[in-house]
Parts: C-alpha cells; sequence; structure tokens
C-alpha cells in the first residue's frame, strides 16, 4: 500500500502537545528544541538591499510612474476625443436642442463650482493676470470681502458667466474657435475665457459693490485714460489711451498688471500691495520695463 507524501517539515512539525515549550536557546541564536531540530530565528532590524535590488526597485518606481503619465496622457487624449464628437454633434444640431441644452446647463454647473472655489482660494486673480488681463481695483480688501461674502462672489461669477457665455458661443462654439488639437477640453476652454472676461466684469461687477474699506482709494481703470495722479517722471506722466496701449503692448506678459499700476502713477510700495509681491520684485519688474521703453524710443 503506498502511503502519501510526507516532506521531512511537516512530519517534525507534527509535534505531540506542549512540543513548543521545549524550545531553548541554542549556540548562536538559534531556537533549538528537545528533539534536536534548529528553528531559523527572525531578523530584527532593517534589511538592507544590495546595490542590483536598489537599482531594480528604482527601475521599477520609474516604469510605474511612467506608465502613470502615459495613462493620464491616454485618458485626456480620450476626453478630447470626446469632446470633438460631442462638438461635431452640437453643431450638426446648430448648438440648440435637448443635447445641448443638458450639455450647456452641465458645463455651468462646473463653471460656478469652479469660480467661487478660484475666488475663495484667490487663484482667479493671478489666472488672469497671467492671460495679461489683470482685474485692476481689486484690491487685498475686496479680494478678501469675495472670499468671505457668499452673496457678493455670487453676484459676480453669476455676471461673470452670463458674459463669458455669450462670447464662448459667439466666437468658441459658432464659429468653430475651439478644437479639440488646441489641448484643452471644452470645459477647460470655457474656463480660460471667463478668466479673459474677469477683469472688464470685475468693473461692472464694483458699481454694486463699491469698496468697503473708505479709506481707499479707487484704483485706476487702465482703459479708462487718465486718473489724476501726475508726476514728473516720464513713466507715470498722463499719457493718451493710443500711446498707453502701446506702451501696455511691451510689457511682460505676466507683470502686466504691475505695469498698469505703475502707468496710473501708484508708488512701488502701493503695487507691491495690490500685486501680492515684493517691493524689489516690483522694482525689478518697472526697472526691466524702462528699459524695454527707453530700446523702443519712448525717452
Amino acid at each position: 500500500m503506498s502511503l502519501p507524501y510526507e516532506s521531512p517539515t511537516s512530519s517534525m512539525r507534527r509535534s505531540r502537545p506542549g512540543a513548543c515549550e521545549g524550545l531553548t536557546k541554542g549556540s548562536g541564536d538559534a531556537m533549538v528544541a528537545e528533539d534536536g531540530v534548529e528553528e531559523v530565528p527572525q531578523v530584527a532590524g532593517d534589511v538592507s538591499l544590495p546595490p542590483a535590488a536598489e537599482g531594480g526597485l528604482q527601475l521599477g518606481n520609474q516604469a510605474a510612474e511612467d506608465l502613470a503619465v502615459a495613462q493620464d496622457d491616454a485618458d485626456r487624449a480620450a476626453r478630447l476625443l470626446a469632446d470633438q464628437e460631442l462638438f461635431n454633434e452640437m453643431a450638426a444640431d446648430g448648438f440648440a436642442g435637448p443635447k445641448f441644452e443638458l450639455w450647456s446647463e452641465s458645463l455651468m454647473r462646473y463653471s460656478i463650482a469652479v469660480l467661487h472655489a478660484q475666488l475663495i482660494t484667490g487663484l482667479i486673480w493671478g489666472f488672469a493676470a497671467q492671460k495679461g488681463r489683470p482685474a485692476v481695483g481689486a484690491t487685498l480688501t475686496v479680494r478678501q470681502r469675495l472670499a468671505e461674502d457668499q452673496e457678493a462672489r455670487q453676484d459676480l461669477v453669476h455676471l461673470l458667466l452670463a458674459q463669458t457665455w455669450k462670447r464662448f458661443y459667439d466666437h468658441a462654439l459658432q464659429e468653430s474657435q475651439w478644437t479639440a488639437d488646441g489641448g484643452a477640453s471644452l470645459q477647460t476652454y470655457f474656463i480660460g475665457a471667463a478668466h479673459l472676461q474677469l477683469s472688464t466684469t470685475f468693473r461692472e461687477w464694483r458699481k454694486n459693490y463699491p469698496d468697503p474699506d473708505p479709506a481707499r482709494r479707487p484704483l485706476p481703470d487702465p482703459d479708462a485714460g487718465s486718473h489724476g495722479r501726475r508726476s514728473e517722471r516720464p513713466d507715470t506722466a498722463i499719457i493718451d489711451q493710443a500711446e498707453k496701449d502701446a506702451m501696455l503692448a511691451l510689457a511682460p506678459a505676466g507683470s502686466r498688471d504691475v505695469v498698469v499700476y505703475r502707468l496710473d502713477g501708484y508708488s512701488h510700495a502701493e503695487i507691491a500691495e495690490l500685486t501680492n509681491r515684493t517691493e524689489r520684485a516690483v522694482e525689478g519688474v518697472i526697472h526691466r520695463y524702462r528699459k524695454t521703453l527707453e530700446r523702443h524710443g519712448y525717452f
């Protein structure tokens, strides 16, 4: 009769009750049972991998990161493709009908949530400035009010969405200025359009929400000509609108808000406060801008 296979290890483990109690310390650190079987001790402390193994882990981590990036790119490409297909379907319907209405309502809900969050965190002001359209007049006091006052924030968001939607509908949709090849989804494109619209909408909003701090004078509007702040320095002198626009076109895109304030006569300290920069950073921007104006024959 054949017997079932039994490994030596399993036969040793089939010990009588209480066999484990007979384990004693042997030479070295191994535990020795009464029947003479050595048990391998557990290793305490950190176990360092050999260099080759560590290198393999690093390669594995890099491969995982590369895979994640590739997956993100694939997901993004899929979203853009889906947006392009949706755009084509809505265009075929003349951007009207149930599908378009459902999509536009979804876009509005998404945009309301995003713009409220950006006003609460203050990120929206930087996004607008990066696009070369800083919201002139958005003092720290006003920004704080918008972050804390839900009613004031809601009024600005609704006005901004209404004005952004008109331009978006006319140009991005009807004129097909949006395409998936641009790399931005329809939602991202719309939020970017809102950032471009913010400076204009903000000026209109301010008419109903004057600066809550009476000690703070109204900030200058870069599109409204002179504001009565004169200086003997040529870079802060009152200039006509056409010349002002030409000078502003030479301003660096990321620092246009600094230039706008300076052309309206605000000091470096005031500009630093209004733009969340250090005074030294403002001085650097103005210095480089003056050099640019000199090269173009303004001085």
